[in-house]
C-alpha cells in the first residue's frame, strides 16, 4: 500500500536527491568547458542545461514510486530504473533531429539508435554515483519517506 505523500517529504526528498544528481553534472560541465572552444560553449551549456531540467523532472516523478513501497530491494529498482529513464529522455531528445550512426537526421531509427547509445554511454557515468544515491537516501529514510507524528496527532 500506498505511504501518506505529504508536500514535506516530497520536498526533502527533491531537494537531496537533487543535490545528489547535480554534482555529476556540473562536474561534467567544468572538466568540458575548460575543453571547449568559445564559439561552441553555447551549445554545451544548452545540452547541461536540458540535463539539469530532464534530472529535476525524472527526480520528481520517480518519489511517489518510490514512496509506494517499505522494501529496500525495490525502491533501488526504481532508482536504477530512474537512472535508465533519465538517460532514455535525454537521449531522444538530443537525437531527435539528429543522424545517428547510419540513419539519417530526423528519423525514428536514428532517434532510437541515440536513445540506446545515451542508455549505455550512460552507464559508465551513472553507475559509480549510483551506490552514493541509493545509501543516501537508506541513512535519511527516517526524515524521506516517514512522516514523525506531530503533537496534534498524539491519542489518549
Amino acid at each position: 500500500m500506498f505511504q501518506r505523500l505529504t508536500a514535506k517529504l516530497y520536498m526533502r526528498f527533491a531537494i537531496l536527491n537533487t543535490l545528489l544528481v547535480w554534482p555529476v553534472i556540473f562536474f561534467m560541465i567544468a572538466h568540458d568547458v575548460k575543453r571547449t572552444s568559445a564559439p561552441h560553449r553555447q551549445e554545451l551549456f544548452t545540452f547541461y542545461g536540458t540535463l539539469l531540467i530532464v534530472s529535476a523532472a525524472v527526480v520528481l516523478a520517480q518519489y511517489p514510486l518510490i514512496n509506494g513501497t517499505r522494501r529496500w530491494l525495490v525502491r533501488i529498482l526504481y532508482f536504477y530504473l530512474s537512472m535508465v529513464a533519465f538517460l532514455s529522455i535525454v537521449g531522444l531528445i538530443f537525437s531527435w533531429n539528429a543522424a545517428v550512426g547510419s540513419s539519417p537526421a530526423g528519423s525514428w531509427a536514428a532517434r532510437l539508435d541515440g536513445t540506446v547509445r545515451m542508455v549505455f554511454f550512460g552507464h559508465f557515468l551513472g553507475l559509480p554515483a549510483f551506490p552514493f544515491i541509493d545509501l543516501a537516501n537508506w541513512m535519511l529514510r527516517s526524515i524521506l519517506f516517514y512522516e514523525s507524528p506531530s503533537k496534534g496527532d498524539a491519542e489518549g
